[in-house]
């Protein structure tokens, strides 16, 4: 049974406005996914725009027609915002309205023949979709396998856009003109309609499926107050890191951290203040530690940091970086100046058998000396030993 090009705009039009209320849904239920919002808007404009362009279809200057048609410009810029938006990056509104005001320009302004305005049409349409896939492909935060899908399918879009630019014909004319011809073009353009709003829509709310799952994983690895990585991270990280540097034969050295009297910080200056001097200090140790050191709360006020090299002595001469900044420096709280210090512990191994718990008990071995003589000081475990040597501090 031949298929009704009419019949299948029809369904094309359906399933416009039935995608964009799937994602409209979807983000009802996401309300932190906000991009899901932008694209149910979108979906509903090409949707509107579609039913314009349809209405208008039996003249070559209908303003329905051409309304139509900037709608359905205005949904793909507001696709293109919401995939941005995804990726947590902002979009110029000049981008976002530029493809229908250069459409309803052209039209109503310049009022350029009939011929060019499938070209310009098609090529505004190219533009965001190219947009789209460039966005989604190498703007992703992190390499979703949805995201990828929905950018190669957005290319696949694209190129469609180019081939209606090659050959022509579209609902820009009558249906009857359209219903008079070969339906091979009417019918491409109608399935491939329905395959996208379809493909698209489903991979939309995989996306944002992923990346709340994503973000899942990442607050379970995350230490809230802080932002860095939480003791169950520094674990799984750092069992990975001491493998590799057994493999290759090089150093492994943990370090922790305890902020001396630190519940006289917060008995003196409020659990506020504690909070910001926590704070302050990871922001302090980050920024002495190279960007490649694993470094962890593993809870209240003690922290940790995995090093890996081939120089030994590197964890003490950061070690006492640290120590000495803080001494030096203390901390800024509610307006305030508070002094504060760190006692450290370190081991530093190149045992091939060793585990990531013994490093751990013999860093905290070092630790307790370092608070046992007398806090504000670093110490060292000696395999050799079998114990913790306190650094003096001057």
């Amino acid at each position: 049974m031949p298929l009704d090009p009419l019949s299948l705009f029809t369904a094309s039009l359906l399933v416009l406005l039935l995608v964009s209320s799937l994602l409209l849904l979807a983000w009802l239920q996401n309300r932190q996914v906000q991009a899901l919002a932008w694209w149910s808007l979108a979906f509903l404009l090409a949707g509107l725009g579609f039913t314009g362009a349809l209405m208008g279809a039996d003249s070559a200057h209908s303003l329905v027609r051409e309304v139509g048609n900037a709608a359905i410009l205005l949904g793909y810029g507001l696709s293109l915002k919401a995939s941005r938006q995804f990726n947590q990056r902002a979009t110029p509104v000049a981008i976002t309205l530029g493809g229908s005001f250069i459409w309803l320009f052209a039209c109503w302004v310049i009022n350029i023949p009939f011929s060019l305005r499938l070209e310009l049409a098609s090529l505004l349409c190219g533009g965001y979709t190219f947009a789209m896939a460039y966005e989604l492909w190498f703007g992703a935060r992190e390499r979703l396998i949805s995201q990828r899908t929905a950018a190669l399918l957005c290319g696949l879009h694209g190129f469609y856009f180019i081939l209606r630019i090659i050959t022509g014909p579209t609902l820009q004319r009558t249906i009857q003109w359209v219903e008079q011809l070969d339906t091979t073009w009417a019918l491409i353009m109608s399935i491939e309609t329905l395959v996208y709003a379809t493909s698209f829509g489903f991979l939309i709310v995989s996306m944002a499926k992923e990346q709340i799952e994503a973000r899942h994983r990442r607050a379970a690895l995350q230490d809230p107050l802080t932002g860095i990585a939480n003791r169950r991270a520094f674990k799984e990280q750092a069992e990975q890191r001491l493998a590799r540097n057994q493999a290759l034969g090089r150093h492994s050295s943990v370090m922790l951290f305890d902020l001396d009297h630190f519940k006289a910080i917060n008995d003196g200056h409020g659990h506020d203040a504690g909070d910001q001097v926590l704070i302050g200090f990871c922001e302090l140790v980050e920024g002495l530690l190279d960007p490649d050191t694993l470094f962890c709360r593993m809870g209240g006020e003690e922290f940790a940091a995995f090093l890996s090299g081939e120089d030994p002595n590197r964890a003490l001469t950061l070690a006492e970086r640290i120590r000495a900044a803080l001494e030096d420096g203390g901390m800024k709280a509610n307006q305030q100046h508070i002094a504060a210090t760190v006692s450290i512990g370190i081991v530093i191994s190149r045992d091939a058998a060793i585990s990531l718990r013994d490093l751990l008990a013999h860093a905290d071995a070092a630790l307790y000396e370092a608070k046992a003589g007398g806090r504000n000081r670093v110490a060292v475990y000696c395999a050799d030993r079998n114990k913790a040597t306190s650094l003096q501090v001057a």
